[in-house]
């Protein structure tokens, strides 16, 4: 028997013997010899996962959980707004107090300023009233330069202008806080507008310089000095002028009570519903 004959079939060697014998000897005996003779060599294997279908319910569990989460961030973010927005209240409500304070302090100071202002027209006008003022018109003079002007009521309203401007009056939760922060505001207003009519009165007073000897009182400050208008009309108009003035003083002084009283029981108010001390 011939070597040939006697060789094994053996897939890839035989046809290396037959190309090129060398090539036999390069060839390893386990790529000679598969170990699974029904593989073949150019079989590819995929490795799939397969997943069980979702059904209905998992849908709805997904979709609720991400509803969930939309909707925990829409309370977070509300609950966050509105604790800023009850700070923010709580911050204007202090100023609005202690703007209130100064209100308060100023108009009583300024009512005892019109009470002594008061005291000094009803001085006046009871001189001008009198015959006796055309012949010594010193005191009259005095008393009517003393009554001439009055210091201005100047508003505190640092935090309403901040709360108006800014439409932060909307944060006040409370409707009757608002309500009594509104009313003072107009209030004040008020006298803030007569204040003003005062002031365009005293620019438009009478001529004192016409009724007055303001030269003869300067340099005789011991002599009788008469009036340089004396007739019953000028008398009657220098009364008519000062009593018109009295009358806007007694308003000026009523309008500083309502801001005292007015004031005070708006703090109180504020600091009760807030729980503020003082």
């Amino acid at each position: 028997m011939s070597e040939a004959a006697s060789t094994p079939d053996t897939g890839t060697t035989d046809i290396a013997v037959a190309i090129d014998p060398p090539l036999a000897a390069a060839v390893p005996e386990a790529a000679a010899a598969p170990s699974d003779p029904s593989a073949s060599p150019m079989d590819v294997h995929y490795h799939t996962h397969q997943h069980g279908r979702k059904t209905w319910k998992a849908y709805v569990f997904e979709f609720f959980m991400l509803f969930l989460a939309v909707f925990c961030g829409f309370l977070a973010e509300w609950q966050l707004e509105h604790t800023v927005e009850h700070q923010h209240e709580e911050k204007f409500m202090h100023g609005m107090v202690n703007d209130l304070r100064a209100d308060i302090d100023q108009s009583a100071q300024l009512m005892v300023e019109l009470e002594g202002k008061l005291a000094a027209l009803d001085t006046l006008v009871d001189l001008l009233a009198d015959t006796a003022v055309a012949n010594d018109s010193r005191r009259a003079a005095q008393l009517w330069f003393h009554t001439a002007g009055f210091t201005d009521f100047v508003y505190t309203d640092g935090t309403m202008q901040q709360l108006k401007s800014s439409g932060a009056l909307r944060l006040v939760r409370k409707a009757g806080v608002a309500d009594s922060i509104m009313a003072y505001d107009r209030g004040v207003r008020t006298l803030l507008i007569h204040q003003q009519m005062l002031n365009d009165l005293a620019t438009r007073d009478m001529d004192v310089f016409h009724l007055f000897d303001y030269r003869a009182l300067r340099l005789r400050p011991d002599a009788q000095v008469p009036l340089l208008r004396n007739t019953p009309a000028d008398l009657s108009a220098a009364y008519a002028d000062r009593a018109l003035w009295r009358a806007q003083f007694i308003y000026l002084k009523a309008r500083l009570v309502w801001i005292q009283q007015a004031g005070a029981r708006l703090r109180a108010y504020i600091a009760e519903q807030y729980g503020f001390k003082g």
